[in-house]
C-alpha cells in the first residue's frame, strides 16, 4: 500500500490548474482530496482490483484527459460558493460523496466517468 501511497504522491506533483485554488485553501484542500480519492477508486476498476503505479498513472491521466478534474472543480466552487464554518459535517459529507460519485469511473464502462460532472 505504501507503494500505492508514493505512485499517488508523484501523480499529482505536477498538479494541473484544475487542482489549484489559491485564493481559497480550503477548497483546494478538498480538490486535491477528492482527486486523491476519485484517482484511487478509478485505479482498482483499471487494474481489475490490483492496484499499482501503473494503474495509478492511467487513472491519472484519466482523470486530467476525461475532463473529470475540470468538472469536480466546477461542482466543488458550485456546491461551497460561500464560505461555511465546518466542512465536518453530514451535509458537507454528502455533497463531497455525490461530487465523487458524479465523477469515478463506472466498472461496467471502463474509461468513462459515471456522471455528467454535476453535482
Amino acid at each position: 500500500m505504501l507503494h500505492a501511497f508514493h505512485s499517488i504522491r508523484d501523480a499529482l506533483s505536477s498538479s494541473p490548474l484544475s487542482l489549484a485554488c489559491p485564493n481559497q485553501p480550503p477548497l483546494e484542500a478538498l480538490l486535491v482530496g477528492l482527486a486523491i480519492i476519485i484517482i484511487a477508486a478509478d485505479s482498482f476498476w483499471i487494474q481489475h482490483g490490483d492496484v499499482n503505479a501503473l494503474g495509478i498513472n492511467q487513472a491519472f491521466q484519466h482523470y486530467i484527459s476525461s475532463g473529470a478534474s475540470e468538472h469536480v472543480k466546477a461542482a466543488v466552487l458550485r456546491t461551497f460558493s460561500k464560505p461555511i464554518g465546518s466542512y465536518n459535517t453530514h451535509a458537507c459529507n454528502t455533497k463531497l460523496l455525490q461530487i465523487i460519485m458524479d465523477n469515478h469511473i463506472d466498472s461496467p464502462a471502463i474509461g468513462q466517468p459515471s456522471g455528467s460532472g454535476s453535482a
